[in-house]
């Protein structure tokens, strides 16, 4: 079953936006790659959040692999 969490992002410390956007490419890391459709620089995302949102599918993409 799908679900929704809508969050404003302008009212989150680094941190908290770190962990949601970690938690979302959870979510999305089979959905997303380098041949696939990736999320675009909405919602606010700057470089910091697509670097560790990059990071971090990297690390579940090796784990994949393993």
């Amino acid at each position: 079953m799908a679900s929704s969490t809508f969050v404003n992002t302008k009212l989150l410390s680094a941190l908290k936006l770190e962990r949601v956007s970690r938690s979302n490419v959870r979510v999305m890391a089979g959905l997303i790659g380098h041949q696939t459709d990736i999320p675009g620089p909405d919602m606010y995302t700057n470089e910091r959040v697509k670097g560790k949102s990059q990071l971090n599918f990297l690390t579940i993409f090796k784990k994949l692999l393993s």
